[in-house]
């Protein structure tokens, strides 16, 4: 929940946000302003859809390509057997199988058909393959990273986020990209220019520890800790003591966050490691938000240069009440307050903290929400749940998302909030309900379809609705006119796949 749904402390928060009965511009009389904006929506609207079926299409022939080069290599390696082969033969395996499944077993076979990989290779050998390597590894990627271009130029971003991705997954060493996203690479990871300046101060990151002394990587193991905010060598046993104290709190900066708390820095560390993995993950997802026309590809991996967001992790609850206003509700396990710039938690539950991180995200980038409640708490529960898959952050998966499961459960039982009644809610009548549950859940899953539903179909269009509602330009235009749908069409897409949806829950 946010700091100013639930204190009511803004006047500019509520003034004019109540919301009665929504009528569509499709079902009033249209002006010319409106027809010149519903005509402009839908060319954009034809240009993305066009570009989503040239991908899909695009999919299996890049497989194809891909696959014919992987077989040049085996017939390759079928003379010249060198260890880490079959490694590398698994990375582009695993790259055409997210491209087109169905060309992944005959891959699999014809590697399996080699003799096996050796220990160890003559130097000329393992010379002479790696340059035969090396000279199709280019190749294998570059029509994904074409299209990742291409899509990134016609501004749909999630294509080419997903096209990037796939790249730098299996070359995390491709030079045109990581110079475009201005990383540079110091023993095996990657940084960004604000990490850079502790890098080039002596420090590395070790994902447990954070920032450490790279060349006394020794001592650390012998169970000494170098505290940076002291420059002093303790142990971290005496270090997490001493910083359990508000006034000793922890620092810990990366290169989007600065994370301050009387939490463990072990607690802390693993926080900044999700934080910063779903920090990137909201700009891809989100990436029309931010971009505001422009398309960066900085932008869709979420490498803007801004102040570091702050978030403050207590130790437990008790430390977290004593960190926040007395206002915030006894039962809060999270909040983000503008006013302060901040947001507070404390260490545990990560799902608040993704949903109050998301709020922190949306309302920095748009100076604050003017935004109907039911958007901002939807976009939110959609992303509080995030899963790893293939040790890959992904939001949108429901699995763990309780308040969108719960909802389609009450679909099923006839106890759900309807669509009417969500729209209806403004920020006093949310924040004023006897089972907030029910609300998040009914937001969370409107955003859910809004973002997934038809292979995504929608999400680029409301991603720009959501845009707008921040930055108060929607101009009068509802959600299904972003969409490009009447009022009724949306209501019976919606509630359709709504149903659809609650049928697979129950089953699951």
């Amino acid at each position: 929940m946010r700091y100013l749904t639930v204190l009511l402390v803004s006047v500019l928060m509520l003034t004019g946000l109540g919301y009665v009965s929504p009528i569509s511009a499709a079902d009033k009389p249209v002006s010319q302003q409106d027809r010149k904006w519903l005509d402009i929506r839908a060319a954009n609207r034809k240009g993305r859809e066009g570009m989503y079926a040239g991908a899909a299409a695009d999919r299996v022939d890049r497989a194809k390509k891909a696959s014919a080069i992987l077989l040049d290599l085996i017939k390759a390696a079928e003379k010249m057997r060198v260890p880490g082969q079959d490694a590398a033969f698994a990375d582009m395996i695993g790259f055409i199988g997210r491209l087109d499944p169905t060309q992944v077993e005959p891959m699999k076979s014809a590697v399996k058909g080699l003799p096996p990989e050796p220990t160890m290779a003559d130097e000329k050998v393992a010379k002479t393959w790696t340059r035969t390597y090396d000279s199709k590894r280019s190749a294998f990627t570059k029509p994904t990273e074409i299209l990742g271009q291409k899509a990134l130029d016609l501004g749909v971003t999630d294509i080419a986020f997903d096209c990037l991705q796939q790249v730098l997954k299996f070359d995390p060493d491709n030079a045109s990209l990581r110079k475009a996203l201005n990383q540079t690479k110091v023993d095996e990871r990657y940084y960004g220019p604000k990490d850079m300046i502790f890098v080039k101060a002596g420090l590395r990151w070790d994902k447990k520890l954070g920032w450490i002394v790279g060349k006394d990587a020794a001592r650390y193991e012998a169970g000494d800790y170098f505290d940076i905010q002291t420059k002093k060598w303790t142990t971290l046993a005496e270090a997490n003591t001493m910083r359990s104290n508000a006034a000793e709190q922890w620092i810990i900066q990366t290169e989007h966050l600065e994370i301050r708390g009387t939490a463990t820095l072990q607690q802390l560390v693993d926080a900044a490691n999700h934080l910063e993995a779903f920090y990137a993950q909201v700009f891809a997802n989100y990436s029309l938000f931010f971009s505001k026309g422009k398309n960066d590809i900085k932008l869709i991996f979420g490498l803007l240069d801004h102040p570091r967001l702050v978030l403050n992790i207590a130790k437990d609850p008790e430390a977290y009440k004593a960190s926040v206003p007395p206002s915030v509700p006894g039962w809060s396990a999270g909040v983000w307050i503008p006013a302060n710039g901040a947001s507070y938690f404390y260490a545990g539950p990560l799902m608040v903290m993704f949903h109050e991180f998301t709020h922190q995200i949306l309302d920095i980038f748009s100076s604050g929400s003017g935004a109907k409640v039911w958007v901002v708490e939807g976009v939110a529960v959609y992303t509080q749940s995030p899963i790893y898959e293939n040790g890959e952050l992904k939001l949108g998966d429901i699995s763990k998302n309780g308040h969108i499961q719960g909802h389609l459960r009450r679909v099923l039982s006839g106890g759900a909030m309807t669509l009417e009644q969500l729209m209806r809610l403004n920020h006093e009548s949310w924040s004023k309900s006897p089972d907030p549950s029910v609300q998040y859940g009914a937001a969370g899953t409107l955003a859910q379809f809004c973002m997934e539903a038809n292979d995504r179909r929608y999400r680029s269009d409301y991603v720009e609705f959501v845009r707008d509602e921040y930055l108060g330009q929607s101009g009068g235009h509802e959600i299904w006119d972003y969409l490009g749908m009447t009022r009724d069409e949306f209501t019976s897409n919606y509630k359709a796949w709504e149903k659809d949806m609650a049928e697979k829950v129950k089953k699951d």
